[in-house]
């Protein structure tokens, strides 16, 4: 988990700053364009969250946050499945790693 901590926090400062203030929540984060991310789940929300970036606001437990994350295509598969796996067990977390292959999937998904 220590790689993913590097990438994380020297990265994603948009979503680190936003992890510091609440644990990321099981149930679906909602953006005010109407789109459902699942934060701690495995499923495509925060590998798109990754890929593509986020620059709608958010709400998560009824707290609305500002904070866009450009996108990181540049990451390899491992990275970001990394990073992932660091998010899904840490700020209150416990959930499965994520693979390689599952970002793979998403990543070709998005082409």
């Amino acid at each position: 988990m220590k790689k993913g901590f590097v990438i994380f926090s020297s990265l994603l400062m948009g979503v680190y700053l936003l992890a510091q203030t609440k644990p990321v929540p099981k149930k679906p984060v909602q953006t005010k364009t109407g789109s459902s991310k699942s934060a701690g789940t495995a499923t495509t929300g925060l590998k798109t969250f990754i890929l593509k970036g986020l620059n709608d606001p958010i709400e998560i437990q009824d707290d609305e946050f500002h904070n866009p994350m450009p996108p990181q295509p540049q990451l390899t598969d491992q990275e970001i499945a990394d990073v992932l796996t660091y998010v899904r067990n840490s700020f209150g977390n416990k959930a499965s790693a994520v693979t390689p292959a599952e970002v793979k999937t998403v990543r070709g998904r998005l082409k």
